[in-house]
């Protein structure tokens, strides 16, 4: 079954974190960032898909290893 990919949004970043540590009551939740994006992050292989990331989050990505991934500037 094909996983239908949610287009980026030019509002907001998508980039989702863990909000909750050892001292919070229940499990750890996820939850998305309220910043204004900067750029638009594209895979080039299949499925292409796309998010928006704020500043912050995108320089946590680039320190990572993602050699196939293009920026659009928002």
């Amino acid at each position: 079954m094909k996983e239908k990919l949610i287009p980026p949004d030019p509002k907001r970043c998508q980039v989702e974190t863990q909000y909750g540590g050892p001292f919070s009551f229940g499990p750890p939740t996820m939850i998305r960032c309220k910043k204004k994006p900067v750029v638009i992050a594209k895979e080039k292989k299949a499925p292409q898909g796309s998010m928006s990331m704020c500043l912050q989050h995108l320089i946590v990505f680039l320190n990572g290893d993602y050699p196939k991934t293009t920026f659009e500037e928002v």
